[in-house]
């Protein structure tokens, strides 16, 4: 075999492998144990709520969509918990607010992120918030999260760093 064919041959193996790695998942934004969080339902979602969210990117919503679950569950175990009725009733509040155009329905996703949000808000009111957020920290670190590259890493329960320079952007 010449040179140039091993080369060439080479080249298309270390690029194969290059994107491989791109991720373990394809098609899913992040795994958080058994669960997966899929690129297209987060792409939808974050479609759904850019115009409410400032400054916002589809890591910043995975970040939510990750640890949601946890924050949801912790409310409910303290007996704060929030319905779904409670969380489209705020994000259609945001809407009329922000003179947004209405949505006829919302993302499950958009939904358990606002759920998330009321349940942190009512969590922070009790007496023992410190202790309940110290439980759902090492709850969050004791999850096998994995993240597409594509939006970062998770480090310190959150997407903390941007994507290599390689990676195209995914908003």
């Amino acid at each position: 075999m010449s040179r140039t064919v091993i080369r060439t041959l080479a080249g298309a193996v270390l690029a194969a492998t290059l994107l491989a790695g791109c991720s373990a998942h394809p098609g899913v934004a992040a795994v958080v144990g058994d669960r997966s969080i899929s690129q297209s339902e987060l792409q939808q979602t974050y479609a759904q709520l850019k115009p409410m969210l400032a400054n916002s990117d589809p890591a910043n919503l995975l970040s939510g969509l990750i640890t949601a679950p946890d924050v949801v569950a912790a409310a409910e175990q303290n007996g704060v918990g929030v319905s779904d009725d409670d969380a489209v009733t705020l994000l259609n509040s945001i809407v009329t607010q922000q003179k947004l155009p209405a949505v006829s329905e919302w993302t499950p996703d958009a939904v358990l992120l606002a759920r998330s949000q009321l349940a942190a808000q009512a969590l922070q009111k009790l007496d023992q918030a410190t202790s309940v957020f110290a439980a759902l920290s090492k709850t969050l670190a004791a999850h096998d999260i994995q993240v597409n590259p594509q939006y970062g890493t998770w480090s310190g329960g959150q997407i903390t760093s941007a994507p290599p320079a390689w990676i195209a952007s995914s908003s």
